[in-house]
């Protein structure tokens, strides 16, 4: 492939994952403007949704940053004293929905 011209490649699917997805923002902060990526269709499932609204949305290296801070205040996948209390067990979908709330309003 010659420097401008059109890859063939114009769809895109992130995986989900949890926080291992983040290698993704990378590879697509490296990779898609090497091999001039500009995908019609774009789609991911769960953290790899995020991912992909991450890379769309807003600059990967101020959210991965976001997250970074955020995700340090969360020790545990679980919390399991929580559960007959009316507290969250799991916390991804608080963190998620939070985050995607507060990067898409970034610089809003």
């Amino acid at each position: 492939m010659t420097a401008g011209t059109a890859t063939p490649f114009d769809q895109i699917v992130f995986a989900g994952g949890g926080n291992r997805c983040w290698w993704q923002a990378g590879w697509w902060d490296t990779v898609a403007p090497e091999l001039h990526l500009r995908p019609r269709v774009i789609a991911g499932i769960s953290a790899g949704a995020a991912t992909a609204c991450m890379i769309y949305a807003h600059d990967s290296q101020q959210t991965m940053a976001y997250y970074r801070q955020v995700l340090s205040a969360n020790k545990r996948n679980a919390y399991w004293g929580n559960l007959l209390r009316r507290e969250r067990v799991f916390p991804h979908y608080g963190i998620y929905r939070t985050a995607l709330l507060s990067i898409l309003a970034m610089d809003a």
